[in-house]
């Protein structure tokens, strides 16, 4: 057997191929059988999602909805910010300030309240020592790479201005 013998073969087809050709490759009308079973096939292909398209459950949950216009405060992506802790309203108002904003680069007319949360984070060590201490050694070293830091949940595209004194 060679081993051109010994491999399977794929053919793409089309709808009006497969009604067109019985199983011995013959062209001739569809019997009622044939036609049914081209039709199972063919309702499958289209009722099926792509293979690299996520379905509405495997999708990871997102903070804020575009079709909607709405924010989900819940969601686990947030870790808690904006539903525990003494800074959870200046968080809200922060991230809600950036979802909405129309300024280019986004978020710029939010600057007040992220100064606002960072300066709540701070008074509350408490809650957010591990947020400002992985902020501080990042600053110390001249770099950004806590994937817990909440700069990394609002990256500014610009610097971002210092608040008058």
């Amino acid at each position: 057997m060679s081993s051109d013998q010994s491999k399977d073969t794929v053919q793409f087809v089309t709808r009006e191929d497969l009604s067109a050709t019985d199983p011995s490759g013959a062209t001739s009308p569809p019997t009622a059988a044939h036609q049914a079973d081209v039709d199972e096939w063919a309702d499958r292909e289209t009722s099926q999602p792509a293979l690299d398209t996520p379905t509405e459950s495997e999708k990871p949950p997102q903070a804020y909805d575009p079709e909607t216009g709405e924010i989900n405060w819940d969601c686990p992506c947030l870790g808690g910010m904006a539903t525990e802790g003494p800074c959870a309203e200046a968080f809200r108002d922060s991230f809600s300030c950036f979802v909405y904003s129309k300024t280019d680069p986004q978020g710029m007319d939010c600057v007040d309240k992220f100064m606002a949360m960072q300066e709540c984070f701070a008074a509350h060590p408490e809650h957010y020592s591990d947020l400002v201490e992985a902020e501080n050694e990042a600053a110390a070293k001249g770099e950004d790479d806590d994937e817990d830091d909440i700069d990394d949940v609002f990256e500014p595209e610009a610097p971002v201005p210092s608040r008058p004194s």
